[in-house]
């Protein structure tokens, strides 16, 4: 019976013959053992088979070679054989589509318990009750996220950025913070507006043509402070709509 209650069929000998519980050290010298030996075997009957001359050396190599990988696969037959199965496999890499494939099967039930816990919490306070219909049309909305969007007071960029960050804020635009010094504003920024308001200077600089980390990655948008590794990414302006906000607002 496994953690989830649920109860597991005892393995047979087949089973128990690919699901052998060698470990990583004695999967490698297993396969040294006969798949090495196998190899010199294999060209030495190719050699005997299509040319009418063998050279000496291989022969010889073959020789030695057929007695170690008897050996060695009914040693691996036996100690298969004998093994009661009740250990994790791990041979071949079987332990990842059996055993694996099980386990994660019951972290992700138990992962989506958990989540609908969670939103069914959420659901219970009026105050938080919108984060739990977030969730439902299948936003991401953490509990540090959930926080700082509680709290305007708020900020999680560096001293060099929190200043912009903090005016986002107060004009309404919709922030989340991502990880670390990072966060994530749904607004497209006009640079010289951004210039002219806030004089940014080094170690501050806005871009919306930041290269992706992959080449094939579209390019994005942000302003970031290369002296602390801090930043706010923004909505690139191919994937702004009539409704997306820009930031800085005109003057009224």
């Amino acid at each position: 019976m496994d953690q989830s209650g649920e109860a597991v069929p005892a393995p047979g000998t087949l089973h128990r013959f690919l699901n052998h519980p060698l470990g990583s050290v004695g999967s490698v010298v297993a396969a040294m053992a006969i798949v090495g030996p196998g190899f010199i075997i294999a060209i030495a009957l190719l050699y005997h088979l299509n040319e009418p001359r063998t050279p000496p050396e291989l022969d010889q190599a073959a020789i030695i070679a057929l007695p170690i990988l008897l050996v060695a696969v009914f040693v691996l037959i036996r100690s298969i054989l004998m093994s009661d199965g009740t250990t994790a496999p791990n041979w071949g890499g079987i332990d990842f589509f059996y055993v694996r494939r099980r386990r994660w099967a019951q972290i992700s039930r138990l992962r989506t318990q958990a989540e609908h816990q969670r939103v069914q919490h959420l659901a219970a306070d009026p105050v938080l009750r919108k984060y739990a219909d977030l969730i439902r049309a299948g936003q991401h909305w953490s509990d540090g996220q959930i926080e700082y969007d509680l709290d305007p007071t708020r900020l999680v960029t560096c001293i060099h950025i929190r200043r912009i960050e903090r005016a986002m804020r107060d004009a309404g635009i919709p922030i989340r913070p991502l990880y670390g010094a990072l966060a994530h504003a749904a607004c497209c920024v006009d640079g010289p507006r951004l210039q002219a308001r806030f004089e940014i200077t080094h170690p501050v600089w806005f871009s919306d043509d930041i290269a992706g980390d992959r080449p094939y990655d579209p390019e994005g948008a942000g302003i970031m402070c290369s002296e602390h590794g801090s930043g706010i990414w923004l909505l690139h302006p191919r994937d702004a709509k009539p409704e997306t906000p820009i930031f800085p607002t005109l003057p009224h």
